[in-house]
Protein backbone atom coordinates (compact mmCIF):
# COMPACT_ATOMS: atom_id res chain seq x y z
CA UNK A 1 0.00 0.00 0.00
CA UNK A 2 2.95 2.26 0.87
CA UNK A 3 4.39 1.72 -2.64
CA UNK A 4 1.27 2.72 -4.09
CA UNK A 5 0.95 5.81 -2.34
CA UNK A 6 4.32 6.53 -3.30
CA UNK A 7 4.16 6.56 -6.96
CA UNK A 8 0.02 7.74 -7.39
CA UNK A 9 0.83 10.86 -4.53
CA UNK A 10 3.79 12.08 -6.53
CA UNK A 11 1.92 11.87 -9.86
CA UNK A 12 -1.26 13.96 -8.68
CA UNK A 13 1.15 16.74 -7.19
CA UNK A 14 3.30 16.86 -10.41
CA UNK A 15 0.02 16.82 -12.24
CA UNK A 16 -1.22 19.67 -10.98
CA UNK A 17 1.58 21.61 -10.75
CA UNK A 18 2.51 20.81 -14.24
CA UNK A 19 -0.65 22.13 -15.39
CA UNK A 20 0.12 26.11 -15.34
CA UNK A 21 -0.63 28.00 -17.89
CA UNK A 22 2.71 30.27 -19.29
CA UNK A 23 2.13 30.53 -22.60
CA UNK A 24 -0.05 32.82 -24.71
CA UNK A 25 -3.91 31.55 -25.63
CA UNK A 26 -3.42 29.97 -29.30
CA UNK A 27 -5.72 30.80 -31.84
CA UNK A 28 -9.30 29.90 -32.28
CA UNK A 29 -10.68 26.78 -33.85
CA UNK A 30 -12.49 26.21 -36.43
CA UNK A 31 -16.21 26.97 -36.50
CA UNK A 32 -18.40 24.21 -35.67
CA UNK A 33 -21.83 23.05 -37.84
CA UNK A 34 -24.59 24.49 -37.66
CA UNK A 35 -27.01 23.35 -35.71
CA UNK A 36 -30.51 22.55 -36.23
CA UNK A 37 -33.22 24.94 -36.64
CA UNK A 38 -35.45 24.87 -34.11
CA UNK A 39 -39.59 25.20 -34.51
CA UNK A 40 -41.32 28.08 -35.72
CA UNK A 41 -42.72 30.40 -32.43
CA UNK A 42 -46.19 31.43 -32.54
CA UNK A 43 -47.40 35.06 -34.37
CA UNK A 44 -48.14 37.98 -32.24
CA UNK A 45 -51.45 37.74 -33.86
CA UNK A 46 -53.75 35.64 -35.97
CA UNK A 47 -55.23 38.07 -37.29
CA UNK A 48 -56.31 41.63 -37.05
CA UNK A 49 -59.32 42.14 -39.49
CA UNK A 50 -60.62 44.94 -40.08
CA UNK A 51 -64.21 45.78 -41.36
CA UNK A 52 -67.18 48.16 -42.11
CA UNK A 53 -70.73 47.95 -40.31
CA UNK A 54 -73.04 50.00 -41.79
CA UNK A 55 -75.69 51.40 -39.52
CA UNK A 56 -78.46 49.72 -41.74
CA UNK A 57 -77.06 46.45 -40.87
CA UNK A 58 -77.77 46.32 -37.33
CA UNK A 59 -80.56 44.17 -36.75
CA UNK A 60 -82.92 44.94 -34.05
CA UNK A 61 -82.81 42.40 -30.67
CA UNK A 62 -84.93 42.77 -27.92
CA UNK A 63 -83.75 46.28 -26.65
CA UNK A 64 -80.57 45.65 -27.98
CA UNK A 65 -78.74 46.19 -32.15
CA UNK A 66 -76.89 43.25 -33.15
CA UNK A 67 -74.49 43.01 -35.99
CA UNK A 68 -72.76 39.57 -37.11
CA UNK A 69 -69.65 39.68 -38.52
CA UNK A 70 -68.36 35.94 -40.11
CA UNK A 71 -64.98 35.25 -39.44
CA UNK A 72 -63.19 32.12 -40.49
CA UNK A 73 -60.11 32.74 -38.26
CA UNK A 74 -62.23 31.83 -35.06
CA UNK A 75 -61.70 28.64 -34.51
CA UNK A 76 -61.95 26.49 -31.99
CA UNK A 77 -58.59 26.62 -31.17
CA UNK A 78 -59.47 30.24 -30.37
CA UNK A 79 -62.05 29.80 -28.71
CA UNK A 80 -60.37 26.87 -26.25
CA UNK A 81 -56.89 28.93 -25.67
CA UNK A 82 -57.30 32.30 -27.21
CA UNK A 83 -59.02 35.42 -27.03
CA UNK A 84 -60.44 38.12 -29.41
CA UNK A 85 -60.47 42.06 -28.42
CA UNK A 86 -62.34 43.93 -30.91
CA UNK A 87 -62.16 48.14 -30.94
CA UNK A 88 -64.36 50.56 -33.38
CA UNK A 89 -62.60 53.62 -35.04
CA UNK A 90 -64.12 56.45 -33.75
CA UNK A 91 -63.24 59.42 -36.42
CA UNK A 92 -64.05 62.65 -33.98
CA UNK A 93 -61.34 61.36 -31.91
CA UNK A 94 -59.49 59.84 -33.84
CA UNK A 95 -58.79 56.94 -31.88
CA UNK A 96 -59.60 53.51 -31.10
CA UNK A 97 -62.01 52.31 -28.89
CA UNK A 98 -62.62 49.16 -27.36
CA UNK A 99 -65.79 47.99 -27.74
CA UNK A 100 -66.53 47.01 -23.86
CA UNK A 101 -66.03 50.72 -23.48
CA UNK A 102 -69.18 53.12 -23.74
CA UNK A 103 -69.95 55.46 -26.76
CA UNK A 104 -68.72 58.78 -25.80
CA UNK A 105 -71.24 61.15 -24.35
CA UNK A 106 -74.15 58.92 -25.03
CA UNK A 107 -74.17 56.53 -22.54
CA UNK A 108 -74.85 53.83 -25.17
CA UNK A 109 -73.04 50.78 -24.73
CA UNK A 110 -71.23 48.18 -26.95
CA UNK A 111 -70.41 44.56 -26.45
CA UNK A 112 -69.18 41.93 -28.18
CA UNK A 113 -69.51 38.10 -28.27
CA UNK A 114 -68.13 35.19 -30.28
CA UNK A 115 -67.93 31.45 -31.26
CA UNK A 116 -67.33 29.17 -33.99
CA UNK A 117 -66.65 31.29 -37.16
CA UNK A 118 -68.38 34.38 -35.36
CA UNK A 119 -68.67 37.88 -34.03
CA UNK A 120 -71.45 39.47 -32.89
CA UNK A 121 -71.14 43.34 -31.86
CA UNK A 122 -74.24 44.14 -29.70
CA UNK A 123 -75.34 47.95 -28.91
CA UNK A 124 -77.92 48.84 -26.50
CA UNK A 125 -78.89 52.38 -24.49
CA UNK A 126 -80.41 53.62 -28.08
CA UNK A 127 -83.44 53.50 -30.09
CA UNK A 128 -81.31 53.55 -32.88
CA UNK A 129 -78.54 51.44 -33.99
CA UNK A 130 -75.28 53.08 -33.79
CA UNK A 131 -73.62 55.35 -36.77
CA UNK A 132 -71.58 53.66 -39.20
CA UNK A 133 -68.08 52.78 -38.09
CA UNK A 134 -64.97 50.75 -38.84
CA UNK A 135 -64.32 47.95 -36.70
CA UNK A 136 -60.92 45.93 -35.51
CA UNK A 137 -61.22 42.17 -34.37
CA UNK A 138 -57.77 41.33 -32.88
CA UNK A 139 -57.55 37.57 -32.75
CA UNK A 140 -55.03 36.50 -30.52
CA UNK A 141 -53.80 32.34 -29.76
CA UNK A 142 -53.70 31.24 -26.56
CA UNK A 143 -49.32 30.44 -27.24
CA UNK A 144 -48.87 34.51 -27.50
CA UNK A 145 -50.95 34.94 -23.87
CA UNK A 146 -48.98 32.27 -22.53
CA UNK A 147 -45.75 34.19 -23.63
CA UNK A 148 -46.75 37.08 -22.34
CA UNK A 149 -48.73 36.77 -19.35
CA UNK A 150 -48.71 40.47 -17.89
CA UNK A 151 -50.45 41.92 -20.92
CA UNK A 152 -54.07 42.52 -19.71
CA UNK A 153 -55.73 41.43 -22.76
CA UNK A 154 -58.60 43.09 -22.19
CA UNK A 155 -56.78 46.50 -21.91
CA UNK A 156 -56.77 47.77 -25.71
CA UNK A 157 -53.85 49.96 -24.50
CA UNK A 158 -51.92 47.03 -23.94
CA UNK A 159 -52.44 44.60 -26.63
CA UNK A 160 -51.86 47.23 -29.26
CA UNK A 161 -48.63 47.99 -27.46
CA UNK A 162 -47.73 44.48 -27.57
CA UNK A 163 -49.01 43.95 -31.47
CA UNK A 164 -46.67 46.86 -32.33
CA UNK A 165 -49.56 48.78 -33.76
CA UNK A 166 -50.27 52.66 -32.35
CA UNK A 167 -53.45 53.63 -30.15
CA UNK A 168 -54.13 56.23 -32.63
CA UNK A 169 -53.68 56.51 -36.38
Amino acid sequence: MKKILLFVLPALVAGFIGCSKDGATGPAGATGATGVTGPTGPSIILAADSFYAPSSSWIAVGSTFQYTYTDTKITQEILSKGTIDVALWYPSGPWWIALNDYYPGSGAGYRYFYKLNTLILEFDGSSTPPPSYSYKAVIIPGAVMQQNPKINWTDWKQVSAILASPVNK
